[in-house]
């Protein structure tokens, strides 16, 4: 059972897409813990990789079994995605 999905979940952690790093709240113990899920994109993988761990294209596309051409067009999607959310949210303004 869902308790929290991932809009609510943003309303209280101050993470937003892509960088959001819990997908629901399943069991809340109130001063205790709670129990939560994080399902893994693999384009947001690829996006974690490259941006937060510093890791090279080739070396993604070794690790994850992919052709180099296939992880930079990702990359290319994943900015552009980015792009519009920031835009979206009001902390971009197209040119």
């Amino acid at each position: 059972m869902v308790l929290l999905d991932k809009e609510q979940i943003k309303q209280i952690i101050p993470h937003r897409d892509p960088m959001l790093l819990i997908n629901e709240v399943t069991e809340i113990e109130p001063g205790h813990r709670i129990r939560a899920a994080f399902y893994v994109d693999p384009d947001r993988e690829i996006f974690l990789r490259h941006y937060y761990y510093a890791q090279a294209v080739q070396e993604i596309a070794r690790q994850m079994g992919l052709n180099e051409s296939t992880i930079k067009t990702k990359l290319r999607r994943g900015r552009m995605k980015l792009k519009d959310i920031l835009t979206r949210e009001g902390f971009l303004r197209e040119a």
